[in-house]
């Protein structure tokens, strides 16, 4: 059975019959986060730039914008959610993938589950099935394809989220292989644009895309049945290697097991075991930045490779920066939303306490694969003392997974922004309620302000 095939078979007819409520309490829980960060994305520039686009195509409709008393049509909702939900890279991620599943998944579902007013248990078996898929072709194409300069969050996501809308939509087996080639020739998404608002247009183009091909198959449009693996097809082109997957689909869920990683900081996750590490060094010593002679960060290949901005003008960039990041950590004693500014990343104690740090990959580190972001930290003191610590997987991650408490607490901060209290505690309980609601309706009117 070719890949192509598998997928549209896993999504058409076997994926609900291997889902349990383990997987819906675990879907959820990402839903929840997801649905947060994207309505704090709204705090970014990006959202007025969006809304202003929006309105100038006259894209308006009858659509959520998450976090936005106007709407817009079905394409554009995946499309500005898509956006808003990786705008602030506080969205959770994969390393398998290496990208962030959730990010496009769930807009494109959501605007299709909203065009017919679906339940919430459609809504997470949708969420479950994108996810799924994009992780197990995101696994078989990796890392070669990330190294060739792809980000897997709009190139894989596309696919993904053409088949958790194409479940929605009751797509036939045919239609589903259909959707997937579509999704294929949709399939974007540079490294190069890493540190600017064209990185969570990725995210949004993916989920609109995504949409596009499975209604677009519903219509009887057609594509190639070997646009994944013919020999001038997605794999080829993207990884230059025809795909073996990894495991058989849903056995298990990425979404379980590994598991996604779930951010505590706004920035890329290969900063996360250095932010750790320093923060710590900071609560139990009470560094200073004028106590600091220099600082080491010493990292896993991944490290250079996704941190592209080591001197970084924008807030932005910062988020790819290990300079900044630990900088700000000493400085503030803390990394969250108000971390990273263009003038938090321009303040000149930040900035002279940036010119101190070392960052490379360390020795002891250099065998590690594509899939750790491990770091060992350390800080030398005008007075002579040397402090050092290391960490090996980040807090947030599947193997130090948040607390559910800290869960609820980022939704709470995240949506506190743009939602009224009120209007929070609802949303959450919504949320939290997500596979008993009748209509998704109810919970998407909860996500306006109001």
């Amino acid at each position: 059975m070719s890949l192509v095939d598998e997928m549209a078979k896993f999504t058409v007819s076997e994926a609900v019959g291997k889902i349990g409520e383990n997987h819906r309490r675990r879907a959820i829980e990402h839903i929840l986060d997801t649905l947060g960060v994207g309505l704090a994305g709204n705090t970014d520039p990006i959202a007025s730039s969006l809304l202003t686009y929006t309105e100038r195509l006259g894209e308006r409709g009858g659509y959520t914008l998450l976090g936005n008393a106007v709407s817009a049509s079905l394409l554009q909702a995946a499309f500005v959610n898509g956006i808003l939900c990786h705008a602030l890279d506080y969205d959770d991620s994969s390393w398998r993938l290496i990208g962030h599943p959730s990010a496009v998944v769930l807009p494109s579902v959501m605007a299709t589950a909203e065009s017919m007013d679906a339940g919430g248990r459609e809504l997470v078996t949708a969420y479950l099935i994108g996810t799924e898929v994009s992780c197990k072709i995101g696994a078989a194409a990796e890392p070669e394809l990330y190294q060739a300069g792809w980000h897997a969050t709009g190139v894989v996501g596309v696919l993904g989220a053409a088949a958790g809308a194409g479940y929605l939509l009751g797509l036939s087996l045919d239609q589903m292989i259909h959707a997937l080639g579509i999704a294929a020739s949709s399939a974007s998404g540079l490294r190069q644009n890493f540190g600017s608002m064209t990185k969570p247009f990725h995210a949004g183009i993916a989920a609109r895309n995504g949409v596009n091909a499975a209604y677009l198959a519903q219509c009887g449009f057609t594509s190639n049945p070997e646009a994944l693996e013919g020999k001038t097809g997605f794999f080829a082109n993207f990884a230059n290697k025809q795909p073996v997957l990894k495991e058989s689909m849903g056995e298990p869920f990425d979404l379980l097991q590994p598991g996604f990683f779930v951010k505590p900081y706004p920035s890329c996750a290969a900063t996360h075991t250095a932010i750790d590490a320093m923060l710590s060094l900071v609560k139990e010593y009470g560094c200073q930045a004028d106590q600091i002679e220099s600082i080491y960060a010493g990292c896993g290949p991944v490290g250079p490779i996704m941190l592209v901005h080591n001197r970084p003008l924008q807030g932005t960039e910062g988020k790819f920066s290990m300079p900044f990041v630990l900088a700000a950590a000493v400085a503030d004693g803390e990394v969250g939303l108000d971390t990273f500014t263009d003038d938090k990343v321009n303040d000149p104690v930040i900035r002279a306490l940036m010119e101190k740090v070392e960052f490379g990959i360390d020795e002891q580190y250099r065998t590690r694969s594509v899939e750790e972001a491990p770091a060992l930290i350390r800080v030398k003191l005008k007075d002579g003392r040397v402090l050092e610590r290391s960490k090996q997987m980040a807090d947030g991650s599947p193997e130090h997974p948040l607390s559910y408490e800290a869960l609820i607490g980022k939704y709470r901060d995240c949506a506190g922004r743009v939602l009224s209290p009120d209007r929070v505690e609802r949303s959450l309980e919504k949320i939290v309620f997500l596979d008993s609601l009748p209509r998704i309706s109810s919970l998407t009117t909860e996500l306006r302000p109001g």
